[in-house]
């Protein structure tokens, strides 16, 4: 019985969490920028060792985002796979510096304006059929893609 009792209290503190954050809106610090959203302020820089294996180029984009302050605007169609460490550490703009370094390796075209970033595909038409995979420098072409 106490054990029942116990479920049930959980279920209950869960289900009244749940009714609370219902109606609140994210934290807009905890976003990814889309082409027609607002960028958020700027923030301080803080310092990351960046470890990334087998992550999606548009979930660095978001850590590189949030840390940096920048919005990064990525065009449909880009895709990469990224296996990537540093062994000091980077602030926000080093971070930020490092990706688009990674985004010109990979052949995408970067274009910068003010805090905005725009990350698109060449014009060849091999590039909308091909997702990339970056590993510590070199990079590989999959013609199979997922998105």
């Amino acid at each position: 019985m106490f054990e029942h009792g116990t479920k049930v209290a959980t279920a209950a503190v869960a289900m009244a969490l749940a009714w609370v954050a219902w109606g609140q809106e994210p934290s807009p610090e905890n976003r990814f920028i889309d082409a027609g959203d607002t960028p958020p302020a700027a923030r301080m820089p803080a310092k990351v060792v960046p470890h990334f294996r087998d992550v999606d180029f548009r979930s660095m984009a978001q850590a590189v985002s949030q840390l940096s302050g920048r919005t990064l605007v990525l065009s449909p169609g880009v895709c990469a796979v990224i296996s990537a460490a540093w062994e000091t550490e980077l602030t926000g703009e080093q971070f930020y510096q490092e990706f688009v370094s990674i985004a010109h390796i990979l052949g995408f075209i970067v274009v910068e304006e003010g805090s905005v970033t725009t990350i698109t595909l060449r014009n060849d038409p091999q590039d909308s059929s091909t997702c990339r995979k970056y590993s510590n420098g070199a990079v590989h072409l999959d013609t199979a893609r997922d998105n």
